[in-house]
């Protein structure tokens, strides 16, 4: 493997997000920071792995879409994750999708891994927020294959394509579960990290409940992940942006399960 691997810095949810936001004729940087109310730093963790996928290009100061971009776009909601899964397998990560196939790893071992086979000299909090990233990526592209043993979680890694239906009725459940109370709690739990409370102890047992409360619209558990392995970073960096991310893709997963 190369030494300059390129660790995930967004989730499978954010680079298709800004895909999304590229029109045909193409953007700038600045036109799409302007578009989706982000920074350039905000754009830099994912700008550079949609081309590493090359699902976009950058011609003449403009971010375009390459063709296998537009595909995926253009293509259905159930088809997409099959293109972007012929996209990874044709990027810089396919040779680390080699070393992972056949294996299954929980989180803690994921990172482990990029520790030892990859010889990364991150800490172990650190690739755990890298391992998270990719589990969305390859979770997506039907790659990883989640099972609970116990009370551990592990994924399975598999590059053998597998035809799977995708159950179409947690939408209709989520609309009658989801009470006032819930988007109450909610909303509270969100405003207290927005607010950037200076109080540690009490901003953590706020990512904890949020974490808990994040488990009841995402039944795969990765933004509860997500929280949790930056809640460790949190300890080291003392930055409460650092959970942002986190709540808008809940934010973001509590609409498409509402529409």
């Amino acid at each position: 493997m190369d030494k300059k691997f390129p660790f995930p810095t967004s989730t499978v949810n954010q680079l298709i997000n800004t895909l999304e936001n590229i029109p045909p004729e193409g953007i700038t940087s600045d036109e799409l920071c302007e578009k989706m109310k982000c920074t350039k730093k905000d754009l830099s963790k994912v700008i550079p792995f949609l081309r590493y996928l090359n699902l976009i290009d950058i011609k003449e100061g403009k971010i375009i879409l390459t063709e296998i971009g537009k595909e995926f776009l253009d293509a259905p909601e159930k088809d997409r994750p099959k293109i972007f899964r012929k996209a990874l397998l044709n990027s810089v990560f396919k040779d680390l999708l080699k070393l992972l196939d056949g294996k299954e790893f929980t989180l803690s071992e994921l990172a482990h891994f990029f520790k030892n086979k990859l010889k990364s000299k991150g800490n172990l909090a650190v690739l755990k927020g890298y391992a998270v990233k990719l589990q969305t990526w390859l979770d997506y592209a039907g790659i990883a294959t989640k099972k609970r043993i116990g009370r551990e979680v592990k994924r399975f890694f598999s590059l053998k394509e597998k035809e799977e239906e995708v159950p179409k009725e947690e939408k209709v459940e989520a609309k009658e579960k989801f009470d006032n109370k819930f988007f109450y709690e909610l909303g509270k739990l969100i405003g207290y990290i927005y607010a950037k409370s200076e109080k540690e102890p009490f901003l953590l047992s706020q990512i904890d409940k949020l974490a808990e409360l994040s488990k009841e619209i995402d039944k795969e558990g990765i933004i509860a992940e997500l929280l949790n392995v930056h809640k460790e970073l949190f300890k080291e960096l003392r930055e409460p942006r650092i959970f942002i991310a986190d709540i808008q893709l809940l934010e973001k997963k509590i609409q498409s399960s509402l529409k």
